[in-house]
């Protein structure tokens, strides 16, 4: 019995020796670390267009992994690219320009530019000529030939109503009786040449005379035919009078034979009185302008043969760097017509469909980055001096029992603050406590966002 009590006594030593061991390795460790709880966190970035316009297309959908970089979607920017163009026009025409300025006028210009002012003079001249001519007053030859041209009308005129009046009143007895004499003749003629023709074909094909005799008389059969056939139509004609729209034709010759008459009246009067003041005061703006034409084909001239001055040169640059900001400008409001992804990780949300108006600046995808989790802890203020940023860190989770994810503390908050709600004892919660983020490389993706995780922040020794 003594026995027993004594093999029981070495077993209960043992038994105490071993937890005074483990208690011992325990609290050694629970030296060397900080252990806390809370959640993992992840960086989340809303993305959506600077400008407001409709969704032309969608490249992604909730759940998808995107790279950084990678096209999300893209605004309908028809409006957007033509205005690119647009501007890409107007800068290589300023360049043009610039070049053109730099290079100076090619010689076939100068040339050009030098008969430009050559006529803009030869015009001056003739200006002036025309107006020394009008306050002179007209020549005698000019009026004698005003009054020749008036006479011309006025016979002219005469000999349209004339024949007009006889298209109104038709052919006397006495024209359509010769008409018809006329006609009979010129049938008796080419009945008898008729006869001969057809008797000379029958001596020609029987070889009794030759082919130039025949000739002759088909010749002279022809002319009878043609003679008859153009009394015929006479005859017809004067019989039946003149058709309505040959008098028309005569009504207008007859119109315009009196505006000729009275233009040339009116001319024959102004060249016997001479110029109106009007006239001359016209003729003096025609000179005016024709000098001012000339003055200015003479300064472009100048300007051509010399080249652009450094002020014209300057200026075109400065077009230039104005289109080129412009060009820009436009570029990049078209590029801002795609939204990319800055971030590698998973879409989170999409807040829009095809053909739907985003607004400026509204969510289009939230995207969340995975890769680089975070988990918040809060430590007490009498153990705030033992962490220091850089500090590695043990983090696991319920949902991978005996797996640990490598951290780094990354952030130590510079506030106090009380124990968030969620702390379990409400003695807990009444604490000043500081919050510190451990970042944590989430490789597999196996930390998801609000997933509970305990953290082990390993002391410095």
């Amino acid at each position: 019995m003594k026995k027993k009590f004594i093999i029981f006594g070495i077993v209960l030593s043992g038994i105490i020796l071993i937890i005074s061991i483990t208690t011992y390795i325990r609290n050694r460790l629970e030296k060397g670390a900080i252990s806390a709880s809370g959640n993992v966190e992840i960086t989340e970035v809303n993305l959506g267009f600077k400008s407001a316009g409709r969704i032309a297309e969608l490249f992604a959908e909730e759940g998808q992994n995107v790279n950084k970089g990678d096209k999300l979607a893209r605004l309908d920017n028809a409006e957007s690219a033509a205005i690119v163009l647009q501007n890409k026009a107007l800068l290589n025409e300023a360049m043009v320009r610039l070049e053109e300025l730099k290079a100076g006028a090619r010689p076939q210009e100068i040339e050009q530019a030098k008969l430009n002012m050559e006529s803009a003079e030869a015009a001056l001249s003739e200006s002036k000529a025309r107006l020394e001519e009008l306050k002179a007053g007209a020549r005698p030859q000019e009026i004698e030939q005003a009054k020749l041209n008036m006479e011309s009308a006025e016979a002219g005129l005469s000999e349209a109503k004339a024949k007009l009046d006889e298209l109104r009143t038709g052919a006397r007895p006495q024209e359509i009786e010769q008409a018809k004499l006329n006609l009979d003749s010129a049938g008796s003629e080419f009945e008898k040449a008729k006869k001969d023709y057809e008797r000379a074909e029958v001596l020609y094909k029987n070889g009794a005379v030759s082919l130039s005799q025949f000739d002759a008389v088909k010749n002279v059969y022809d002319t009878r035919a043609a003679q008859y056939k153009n009394a015929k139509e006479k005859f017809s004609l004067i019989k039946e009078g003149a058709r309505q729209e040959e008098i028309k034709a005569y009504e207008q010759r007859f119109e315009q034979a009196k505006k000729a008459l009275e233009n040339a009246r009116e001319k024959y009067s102004l060249v016997k009185e001479g110029a109106r003041k009007e006239t001359i005061e016209a003729a003096e703006h025609r000179v005016e302008q024709a000098r001012k034409s000339f003055e200015n084909a003479k300064e472009k001239y100048s300007l051509v043969k010399e080249g652009a001055r450094k002020e014209e040169v300057r200026a075109a640059q400065y077009r230039v760097e104005q289109a080129k900001a412009v060009l820009s400008v436009s570029e990049e409001r078209l590029k801002d017509t795609i939204l990319y992804t800055p971030i590698t990780g998973v879409i989170l949300k999409k807040y829009v469909e095809v053909g739907e108006t985003a607004g400026s600046g509204g969510s289009v995808y939230t995207v969340g980055d995975l890769m680089n989790a975070n988990v918040k802890i809060y430590v007490k203020e009498t153990k705030l001096g033992l962490v220091k940023l850089g500090q590695k860190a043990k983090v696991t989770t319920d949902s991978y029992p005996g797996k640990e994810y490598e951290g780094v503390v990354t952030n130590i908050s510079s506030e106090a603050e009380f124990t968030p709600k969620n702390i379990q004892t409400k003695e807990e919660r009444i604490k000043l406590v500081f919050g510190v983020k451990v970042s944590v490389k989430n490789i597999d993706n196996e930390l998801k966002p609000g997933m509970p995780a305990d953290v082990k922040i390993i002391l410095d020794k």
